[in-house]
């Protein structure tokens, strides 16, 4: 999985070109980069999914739908053919 540093250097790098939140999770679904600083360290239970499930792609238009979840698209990053 993707390092914490790495990941923090890459969320600073993407938000030099959106205003969209974007986040990180290791393979636990625990955020350990983002944007919203507030959110890293918490549980986002669509992220643990993706990572371990078929799915590499959901989006959520309701919050309630999962624990630590906002509405938005939710997506695997692939390295190598596989989930990181």
């Amino acid at each position: 999985m993707i390092e914490r540093e790495l990941a923090a250097k890459l969320i600073e790098q993407i938000t030099q070109h959106t205003e969209y939140n974007i986040n990180i999770m290791d393979e636990s679904g625990i955020i350990i980069a983002s944007r919203d600083s507030k959110r890293v360290g918490t549980y986002h239970a669509v992220a643990e999914r993706i990572i371990h499930g078929p799915q590499d792609t959901i989006v959520i238009h309701d919050e309630k739908e999962f624990p630590g979840v906002k509405p938005g698209i939710n997506m695997a990053i692939m390295h190598e053919g596989r989930k990181e």
